[in-house]
């Protein structure tokens, strides 16, 4: 082999990685610029015929050789990919745990990969590299770094998804989840209706001996759910909400901005409120009603300050007993209040006929009534 044949290789080995570094240049700039695609081509096609513009047929390289490359290099570039996600948005996906970064999970899901924001795990779960984790696809936007697929392991469809999967009535369309609220990692609770009356959709959710909720509880690492029966009756879905504390009573306060008052007993008040607030809290969020949950005891001591404002004078205790066993449509303050008013008229009329009675009259009814009262002594005596 001659000197200018060696010259000649090396010049064009020099030309092939010059034309490398232009590809991948070009490409670098397509993928950080973000630019979205329009008509029929795509990032692809147009990187390929960078290519073929840029690496000459003498080499033995053509644009196909060079987009089979750049599926590899460049898996989110496309549009399509991003599209698929797109479309699958609010799907369950299972990936495999790649990496942990600043606490924010890396999953790859195959073509691509998904981040767990650290918001959107659950609490005290421990991942490690290598784990399969099943999560949801909550959504797909553009990054500074390029196209990112955010999931979630804490947002309450994950959990509807989870019943969907688990119990086939979901997914027939026979039992339907109404309402859904998350304490992720601690406890939920969800409202369940059936369209088939023969049917309860609390215990075909909960399973022959709870197999179906344990399964989900497992998987949402021992977070407790309580399964309640969804009601367009907001008083009776509220009373359902509250287990599993016992309710007494409920009763609407103000119906535009869903205030609502539960009586419980008092050995049931700690029960009701939860754990810091716990299941009060979820039960809010599950009916969509502000609740303000009290007992018997403090029921009572408030309608008899509400007595005690009106009367001027506190009154007897089965006298609020009474009040506060008025029906539940109305709030037993109201009534108290109506009782009140009532009396005090009535009161008000039997003055004001007193005042306007005859005085003769009146002198000769009094004097009537002493005869009558002699004569009955003379009787017994």
């Amino acid at each position: 082999m001659t000197s200018r044949t060696v010259k000649l290789i090396g010049a064009l080995s020099i030309l092939l990685g010059c034309a490398f570094v232009a590809l991948a240049g070009v490409g670098g700039w397509y993928y950080w610029a973000g630019v979205e695609i329009q008509g029929e081509k795509d990032a692809r096609a147009i990187l390929a015929d960078k290519a073929s513009e840029q690496i000459p047929k003498v080499f033995g390289y053509d644009y196909q050789t060079v987009e089979r490359s750049l599926n590899d290099v460049y898996p989110l570039l496309t549009p399509s990919y991003r599209q698929e996600f797109k479309d699958r948005a609010s799907e369950v996906i299972t990936g495999v745990v790649k990496r942990v970064e600043f606490g924010h999970v890396v999953v790859d899901l195959g073509r691509a990969e998904g981040v767990i924001r650290r918001d959107q795990q659950i609490p005290r779960e421990m991942v490690r590299v290598g784990d399969r984790i099943r999560s949801l696809i909550l959504r797909v936007s553009r990054e500074a770094r390029g196209p990112q697929i955010f999931l979630s392991r804490a947002h309450p469809d994950f959990m509807k998804k989870l019943f969907a999967q688990e119990v086939p009535e979901i997914y027939d369309g026979i039992i339907e989840i109404k309402a859904a609220a998350r304490d992720p990692g601690s406890r939920a609770k969800i409202g369940v209706i059936s369209h088939d009356s023969s049917i309860d959709p609390v215990g075909a959710c909960v399973g022959m001996k709870g197999t179906r909720v344990q399964s989900i509880i497992r998987e949402l690492r021992g977070e407790k759910i309580d399964i309640v029966e969804w009601s367009e009756d907001p008083i009776l879905f509220v009373t359902n909400a509250i287990s599993p504390a016992k309710v007494q009573r409920v009763s609407i306060v103000d119906e535009v901005e869903k205030v609502m008052d539960v009586i419980v007993e008092d050995k049931q008040l700690s029960l009701a409120i939860g754990k810091k607030g716990q299941n009060v809290r979820l039960a809010a969020k599950l009916t969509g009603w502000k609740i303000d949950i009290k007992s018997e005891e403090e029921k009572r001591r408030e309608v008899e300050e509400q007595f005690g404002a009106l009367g001027g004078e506190e009154p007897a205790s089965e006298d609020a007993g009474a009040a506060l066993d008025a029906g539940a449509a109305l709030d037993a303050g109201d009534e108290v209040l109506l009782e009140a008013e009532a009396a005090a008229d009535t009161a008000g009329a039997d003055e004001a006929a007193a005042d306007t009675a005859d005085p003769e009259e009146t002198a000769a009814d009094t004097v009537e009534a002493e005869e009558a009262s002699a004569e009955v002594e003379t009787e017994k005596s």
